[in-house]
């Protein structure tokens, strides 16, 4: 009796080792899927259901937001944003672009209206826009327009997500004589007012976009605004003024607008 007491005994323990044993391994199983898995993004803290959320497997970009199904105009489902983002541009206003490795965000474009994103050669790919006027010739009118400034590529490499500088996109707008003439008398109405020690919003962005489309003398007046109306820092126009710097290339020989 007490021989199959111990015998039962043995069986008993083996039996919780083994089980021990399954559990521990099933446990090291789920750590290394979760481990393995590049949408885990435990590591993003405060991110909205409509944030994107991007990961990488060697040197691919992955989007780990969920999706259902994407059905654009002409009827086609797509199954994911990959694929979608493929073929199309898509506009986000408010929000955010996060790394799931990491938890970082892409830090927000100042006086910029949002963005619009795509995926190209395993890229993410984040088109910041502005609010501008661009002139119609046929009406001899300006109209508020939005249009891309600044193109950011979010690429990987080993595994790791990388962020690229800034880079200019803003196409060139077609010069006008009308365009011309009418910021130009804009521009001297504004200096029989220097007293003001101000610049007119409407004139600042008006010279930013031809100077932007290559009219050397706009582009001249834009960088010496600061200098021919005395103005302080005005924060509007030092950003035109970097994103023009940075479409010709520095250094830059300004010269006096006579």
């Amino acid at each position: 009796m007490k021989t199959f007491n111990r015998q039962y005994q043995a069986i008993i323990i083996t039996i919780v080792i083994f089980f021990c044993i399954q559990n521990a391994n099933a446990q090291q199983l789920r750590k290394l899927k979760i481990n393995s898995d590049p949408c885990t993004c435990s590591a993003i803290k405060n991110s909205q259901q409509d944030d994107w959320k991007l990961s990488a497997v060697g040197d691919s970009v992955v989007i780990c937001n969920s999706v259902k199904s994407i059905t654009n105009v002409g009827d086609r489902v797509y199954t994911s944003y990959v694929d979608f983002l493929k073929k199309h541009w898509l506009g986000a206003d408010y929000q955010k672009v996060f790394f799931c490795k990491t938890g970082q965000s892409v830090p927000y474009v100042q006086r910029t209206n949002g963005y619009s994103v795509s995926y190209r050669k395993r890229e993410f790919l984040i088109n910041w826009s502005i609010r501008i006027d661009s002139f119609e010739v046929s009406k001899k009118a300006w109209s508020e327009k939005i249009r891309g400034l600044f193109l950011q590529r979010v690429y990987a490499k080993n595994g790791n997500l990388y962020l690229s500088d800034k880079k200019v996109m803003f196409h060139p707008h077609k010069i006008s004589k009308y365009a011309t003439e009418d910021v130009d008398k804009m521009y001297q109405e504004q200096k029989k007012k220097r007293n003001d020690y101000t610049v007119s919003f409407i004139l600042s962005k008006r010279l930013f976009v031809l100077a932007m489309s290559g009219h050397q003398l706009s582009q001249t007046r834009l960088f010496n605004l600061n200098k021919e109306f005395k103005l302080k820092d005005d924060s509007l126009i030092l950003n035109y003024q970097s994103v023009l710097k940075q479409k010709l290339g520095d250094p830059i020989k300004i010269q006096h607008d006579g």
